[in-house]
Order: structure tokens, then sequence, then C-alpha cells
């Protein structure tokens, strides 16, 4: 490749970055204020983490969920207690002026808390999960809900992986099919990835799993597969929800927040190969998949 095509294909990406920091400019000049607090039953909880590096730039997060077409009842994020000296001001603000609320829990179980506290604070309730360090699509909540309303027994999700298998056993993860572009197809080998935002309905996942202190424990950082594991045992599939190619190339990845972020530490250190053979030890995972797809 000569040096004029390297220099074009690098032009090519100048007015998307452009674009988003565009975006992300005035995210942070704006200041909605949505009355949230609902009275739909069920109800649709937006649940988030999030932790001191990130306090700061999460609030361009919750804007971005403040801004959505289709208006949650509640957000909520999950903060471990320890972090109440670093609230930062905008944050305060935030919740003060929204009705965002925070809640502050005993234990750190790191990015497990967006789900363990919300899906038993409100059972009966859908949980949609986010990530802290990315700007959402204002038609997130929107199309993660149409979609579930044609598939009411799966979890929904904006972005997942396709499992892929080698003699009956699943292939290391830099060996799957990464962002599948399958929408509106029940599946039992993709595994929903938290920063696209999943929609998880009520009482379809076994709650004695979901609740199990000592085994998220052992999956600490790693909650994309423990959670799939669940859905395994539980026999519930993944729909990657219709139009997730319009919130993949929406979604905006918050400045200065990559180089933490636990997707890229999980793959940069093998943490999601030494999970996937724990989890193929404890719980035949690669035959659990396949055993549910033969099913199908």
């Amino acid at each position: 490749m000569n040096v004029v095509t390297k220099g074009m294909r690098k032009l090519k990406h100048i007015p998307n970055k452009l674009d988003n920091k565009i975006k992300v400019f005035f995210i942070k000049k704006s200041t909605p204020k949505i009355k949230l607090w609902e009275t739909r039953s069920p109800r649709i909880i937006v649940s988030l983490t999030s932790y001191n590096k990130r306090l700061a730039s999460v609030v361009l997060t919750i804007k971005s969920l403040l801004k959505q077409t289709k208006v949650p009842d509640k957000i909520i994020l999950y903060l471990y207690k320890d972090e109440k000296e670093n609230l930062p001001m905008a944050l305060t603000k935030l919740v003060d002026k929204n009705n965002l609320k925070i809640e502050w829990v005993d234990e750190d179980l790191r990015p497990h808390k967006k789900y363990y506290y919300a899906m038993q604070q409100f059972p009966n309730d859908f949980i949609i999960t986010v990530d802290d360090d990315v700007i959402y699509d204002k038609h997130l909540i929107e199309y993660l809900w149409n979609s579930h309303l044609n598939f009411k027994k799966s979890v929904i999700a904006t972005r997942a992986h396709q499992i892929t298998f080698t003699n009956n056993l699943i292939n290391p993860y830099n060996k799957w099919s990464w962002n599948s572009k399958s929408e509106n197809t029940p599946r039992m080998d993709l595994v929903a990835t938290g920063v696209g935002g999943i929609l998880y309905p009520p009482h379809l996942l076994k709650k004695e799993l979901l609740t199990d202190k000592e085994k998220i424990k052992k999956y600490i950082q790693v909650d994309d597969l423990w959670l799939k594991n669940i859905e395994v045992i539980s026999r519930v599939s993944t729909v990657i929800c219709d139009g997730a190619a319009i919130l993949e190339r929406n979604r905006i990845d918050i400045p200065h927040t990559q180089a933490t972020a636990l997707s890229n530490i999980n793959v940069n250190e093998n943490n999601n190969d030494t999970a996937l053979k724990k989890l193929e030890k404890e719980y035949s995972f690669s035959k659990g998949i396949l055993q549910n797809i033969n099913k199908k």
C-alpha cells in the first residue's frame, strides 16, 4: 500500500472523529430535564454502574439516556459506598434535576453491580443494562423494546458475538465471529456484550444464579460470560435487535475512557479464555449451548 492510499484511508476517518467530538461537546453542554418515575407496569429500569475514574464521564452516558425517544421509568446508578467522596458536582446536579437515582451498595461486585442489585430490587420489571463509558444513540431503548415485543422470551441486545466451535468445544474468544449481524433471530450461540445495551425481561433467568455472590466473584471481571452461562442454563436465547447496526454506528466511546475499558483488558489479558475454561469445567458450557441449539 503506497503513502497516498494510506493517507486517503486516514482522511476518511477524520469526518467521523470530528462529528463525534461535536456530539460530545453538545452532550456536555446540554441540561436535560426529564421527569422519569412513570407509572407503567411492568416498568423499564435502566441500570448502570461506575467507579471513581469514570464518575466524571458517566455524566455524558446518563445525559444520553435522558434524551431517549422512549423514556425509561427509572435510571439507577449503582455505586460502591466508598465512592461517595468522589462524586462530582456535575453528577450531583444531574440527580437533583432529573430524579436520576444513585443507589449506594455495600459490596463492590465490579461490573456485576449493574444487574445484580437491580434484578433483586425490581424483580417484576424490565432491566436494561448499559455501560458507563459511551454515549448512546437516542433510539436505544425504543429499538430494544420494539424487538422485545417480537421476541418476548429472549434477551435483547444491540451488540453480540457469535460463539464458534471446533469438535464440539468452544473456540478461543479471539476466534469467535465478533459483532454478529444476525438481527431478529433468536440464537443460543450469541453472547450479548454490555457496551451496546441489553434488555432483560423479568422472570426469564434463574434467580439462584443471578444472586449467587460466591459464583459471581469467581467470574468477577467477565460479567458478559457469566450472564451468558445463566442464559444457557435457563434455556434463554439472545436476539440482536432490529436497527442494531444504526445503534452501533451512532454509539460514541467517551474520550479517555477506553484505556481502562474492561472489555479491552479482558481480551488483552486473555481473561475471557480463562473464564471460558472455568465455565467448561464447572458447567459443561459448550455442551449446554450445543444442546440448546440442536433443540431449535
